[in-house]
């Protein structure tokens, strides 16, 4: 999901964060059947596959890149 997720932060001006849901309890209790699991913030955009769409539109309503 990284992968193909990386042209997108890229165009938009995001930051990937990756994190391993296997080392952490909490996370796994929560998203250990969903992984890859595609967060922003508290918001799940997708998991098990990269929803371009749904990251897209999450991605034009907070725009962070300025004058491009």
């Amino acid at each position: 999901m990284v992968e193909r997720l990386q042209p997108i932060a890229d165009e938009f001006g995001c930051e990937i964060e990756v994190l391993d849901v296997d080392e952490d309890e909490a996370l796994e209790a929560r998203w250990g059947l969903l992984v890859p699991v595609l967060l922003a913030g508290d918001q799940e955009l997708c998991h098990y596959r990269l929803d371009v769409a749904a990251v897209r539109a999450y991605c034009r309503r907070f725009p962070l890149k300025s004058g491009s």
